[in-house]
């Protein structure tokens, strides 16, 4: 009985296991199908095509490229920003040139 008991334990746990990761390839194939849509569109397609929930999907992949353009900016400006109290810097020695 206790062997069982422990099998089908460990079968509930593959199958949850399996469950999970046929969830994460549906999440992963709707993102992949959201992006060729999205490709679609940029080349022409009309967006009166599309039906409610492409359009969804279409306004997060476009919030999410949004957010990721906004963080790309930002690492950006900083590695564009001067270091004050370096001589090395090329921005200030620039500065200099225009200067004289």
């Amino acid at each position: 009985m206790p062997n069982l008991v422990t099998h089908e334990s460990n079968l509930d746990k593959m199958m949850k296991a399996q469950e999970e990761n046929i969830t994460k390839m549906e999440q992963n194939n709707k993102e992949k199908k959201t992006e060729l849509l999205f490709n679609e569109v940029v080349e022409g397609k009309s967006f009166y095509e599309l039906d409610a929930e492409e359009l969804k999907g279409l306004i997060n992949l476009v919030a999410l490229k949004k957010n990721k353009v906004d963080e790309r900016k930002k690492q950006l400006h900083e590695q564009d920003e001067p270091i004050k109290g370096n001589d090395n810097n090329i921005g200030e020695k620039k500065d200099e040139r225009l200067k004289n």
